[in-house]
């Protein structure tokens, strides 16, 4: 059943910041889209403030201007009861010998009308940990093996505890999301998405068949 939500995109550019991100237009009462709106505005606060921050300010004005973040999103899962939405931070800063991209989400239960995490989808526990491990990753080039073996090594060597302090944190924008660890939803799919390092990518999504209730 398709959903009678809809949405609208946006921009904000400003301080070499371009924010593409959506808002709820139709779809329910005023006051639910609102509040649905409140959300994404709030993780949007929040992401631009992490990358705020001017390691030297005393520079030369020219040069912190070249601090630049764009940020894209694409709707992952729309229908009557989730929303999900997921970002793609791309991040240039001159004081660093290369650019980052994160990535982040937003969930949002359009019964409750609130924001949730990977830790109110599933039960975080070591049947749900050995699940993911068997899960697939989206490689970073196809017919590069040589990375996606780079990507296999680097998570294998990732213990259950680690795993699981991740999982308990993630979804959290800042810095209690140590791991960088964050969920979307998927018609069918539940993908986490994971930081990384550099050389794989700076960000690797796992997905698994998953049932939403």
């Amino acid at each position: 059943m398709q959903s009678l939500i809809r949405m609208e995109s946006l921009v904000f550019r400003e301080n070499g910041f371009e924010i593409h991100y959506p808002q709820i237009v139709s779809g329910s009462t005023i006051e639910k889209i609102n509040l649905w709106n409140q959300i994404i505005i709030q993780d949007m606060n929040q992401i631009i403030e992490l990358y705020s921050y001017r390691p030297f300010p005393e520079l030369e004005p020219d040069l912190v201007g070249q601090i630049t973040l764009r940020l894209v999103y694409e709707s992952h899962l729309l229908n009557d009861r989730y929303l999900s939405i997921f970002y793609k931070a791309s991040y240039f800063n001159p004081y660093s010998p290369y650019p980052s991209e994160l990535v982040y989400t937003t969930n949002i239960d359009l019964y409750k009308d609130r924001r949730i995490r990977l830790s109110d989808i599933v039960n975080v526990n070591q049947e749900f940990i050995n699940q993911f491990r068997q899960w697939e990753f989206i490689p970073l080039e196809e017919s590069n093996e040589e990375v996606n073996l780079a990507i296999r090594d680097y998570f294998n060597q990732i213990s259950d505890e680690a795993l699981f302090q991740g999982f308990m944190a993630a979804d959290q924008i800042g810095s209690e999301n140590t791991m960088g660890v964050f969920t979307y939803l998927k018609p069918g799919r539940l993908g986490i998405s994971m930081e990384a390092p550099n050389y794989i990518g700076g960000h690797v999504e796992f997905e698994g068949d998953f049932m939403l209730n």
